[in-house]
């Protein structure tokens, strides 16, 4: 797919300003918003869709995001089954005690190719707090440039060695998302160009 995929289709914002505020993820208990699914990961998973102070996250935009919790995962992925690409997103640690950490997201590639893995450290204020970021495209590597079928969120905790940890299991590696963007498979668009060049042949058939 690769970059060529930006042009032919407007990239989907996700910003959670459409789900009820204080709807849940757990197993079997996804949230939908801007057209995708946020299905808890693993066993024992739990998310919350609230206004970022309500969060107990870091303020981003004074509208709501979606926090995960307790060494919690959450998988992305479109509501009607097909592919998309990952071209930014704000992210932030939810302080519950844990030092620095990564936010981890591993894309399962739409061709069945493997997976791509992605880490950005979360970031920090002048005081110290955690603080949202913005990834766009170019920190996001091949989930930007590769068609994906989904792509799974989840922190590690950086351990005294420097090396980045989780789960822990002692409520650290919690994580806030907002403003997802997503280019999705443009197969609407691939048909209307095959409708329009059939047609054309058409055209040309009958005049010739």
């Amino acid at each position: 797919m690769g970059a060529a995929l930006a042009p032919l289709a407007q990239a989907a914002l996700v910003t959670f300003d459409d789900v009820v505020p204080g709807s849940s993820i757990s197993v079997g208990n996804p949230v939908t918003s801007g057209g995708f699914n946020f299905t808890a990961g693993t066993a024992g998973s739990f998310g919350l869709v609230e206004t970022t102070s309500n969060l107990l996250a870091p303020l981003n935009d004074g509208t709501q995001a979606l926090g995960m919790y307790f060494d919690s995962s959450v998988t992305m992925s479109r509501i009607d089954g097909l592919g998309f690409a990952l071209v930014g997103l704000d992210f932030s640690a939810i302080n519950f005690g844990q030092a620095g950490g990564q936010l981890v997201m591993q894309g399962l590639r739409a061709d069945g190719v493997g997976t791509i893995q992605v880490s950005q450290n979360y970031a920090f204020d002048a005081s110290g707090a955690f603080k949202f970021a913005t990834l766009g495209a170019g920190d996001l590597g091949g989930l930007a440039s590769n068609l994906l079928q989904s792509v799974n969120f989840s922190g590690c905790t950086f351990d005294g060695s420097g090396a980045c940890v989780g789960p822990t299991f002692q409520n650290f590696n919690n994580f806030a998302l907002d403003n997802i963007r997503a280019i999705p498979e443009p197969g609407s668009l691939a048909l209307v160009a095959l409708a329009l060049g059939l047609a054309g042949v058409a055209r040309r058939r009958a005049a010739a």
